[in-house]
């Protein structure tokens, strides 16, 4: 996910980025 992104992608955890999504 991208923080800040505007996807809903972006707020679900990946297994390649489990960073949580800041906006």
């Amino acid at each position: 996910p991208v923080i800040g992104s505007l996807f809903t992608e972006a707020v679900r955890p990946t297994p390649e980025d489990p960073r949580p999504v800041v906006y």
